[in-house]
């Protein structure tokens, strides 16, 4: 058997083995809300992020404050999603699943995903007023290394 060959069939194995035991212990897309993980994870990445740019304890201050805001209303949003997956649960069951209230509960939380990244657009915004022009331009070359081809 060629290499690449053997690892491919490597490869789909693992997949298959890992797709099955992840869909076993409750579904491809099992995660746990825990806002305080989410916080200590946002805090330490800003923080790294703030090092990286020798930020002063001013400018820390503030975009702690723009982080802190936009933490409050993304854990508002993701506590939601209880009631959408409650919703779904019960059509599961339901003779005839009511199409239209199931249409109006996704519609309505896309809503509240347009409306919490136009909050995040807000929020960069108002962080690249606090930025200085050289911290800026760090932001965008980094960006630009994760981000650009």
């Amino acid at each position: 058997m060629r290499r690449r060959t053997l690892f491919a069939t490597i490869f789909a194995a693992l997949a298959t083995f890992g797709g099955i035991a992840a869909f076993a212990h409750g579904g491809w897309h099992r995660r746990h809300f825990d806002p305080a993980q989410m916080e200590a994870f946002a805090a330490k990445r800003l923080d790294h992020i703030l090092d990286e740019l020798d930020a002063t304890d001013a400018q820390r201050a503030r975009l702690g404050v723009i982080r802190d805001r936009l933490l409050g209303r993304a854990k508002t949003y993701l506590s939601g999603r209880g009631s959408l997956h409650q919703a779904f649960l019960e059509a599961i069951g339901d003779e005839k699943p009511d199409a239209a209230a199931l249409h109006a509960l996704v519609d309505q939380r896309f809503e509240e995903m347009r409306k919490l990244a136009h909050e995040a657009v807000d929020g960069a915004i108002e962080a690249h007023g606090i930025l200085t022009p050289a911290q800026r331009g760090q932001v965008a070359d980094h960006l630009q290394k994760r981000w650009g081809k």
